[in-house]
């Protein structure tokens, strides 16, 4: 009898160790109990209107179309009485991702972006924009040059409702240009 209390007690001892050697607590930081750890602060460009950098995130899977996004219309017209362009910037990218945080007050937002290629083979030259919903990180549009999108240049993206937008352009060998629309 004593052997079976032994073996028991040993076992609930060696779950209880297991418990507490499972690493930091969250929230904790692995410093002073209560406090939250923060990370690194990257470089960061300053804030430019509505539009400010963000981390970037991977590259997404393809997905479903969102109803809030109309994939590459060339024929949107965008009257410049009515719209501004809140950010015009030209990248380069060499497998790395550039990250945007757009905050749209008064829809639409208009994404352009035109994309010169570094290699005539598309599969080697090539740029992904995908889009986030920035509050919930839900891909809702996406657009290409090269791989599985077209060589067509330029590209624009319009996207109807209001709301925090998260851009995060991904490629290779490519340079290009991007402007940012919304309604005034």
């Amino acid at each position: 009898m004593i052997p079976c209390a032994l073996a028991l007690a040993l076992v609930l001892g060696a779950l209880v160790l297991a418990a507490g050697c499972s690493g930091t607590a969250k929230g904790t930081g692995g410093g002073t109990p209560g406090t939250q750890s923060t990370p690194a602060a990257g470089p960061v460009t300053p804030a430019q209107g509505p539009v400010v950098a963000a981390d970037a995130y991977p590259p997404a899977e393809p997905h479903e179309i969102d109803p809030r996004f109309v994939r590459n219309t060339p024929g949107y017209r965008v009257d410049p009485a009515l719209f501004a362009e809140v950010y015009h910037d030209q990248f380069t990218l060499n497998y790395n991702s550039i990250g945007l945080l757009v905050t749209v007050d008064r829809a639409p937002l208009v994404v352009d972006f035109s994309v010169t290629p570094g290699s005539r083979d598309p599969v080697y030259s090539f740029f992904i924009i995908t889009v986030r919903d920035g509050d919930s990180r839900e891909v809702i549009g996406q657009e290409g040059y090269g791989r599985t999108f077209s060589t067509d240049s330029p590209k624009r993206l319009v996207f109807t409702s209001p709301g925090r937008y998260h851009l995060n352009l991904y490629g290779n060998l490519v340079s290009g240009d991007l402007s940012i629309l919304m309604k005034k």
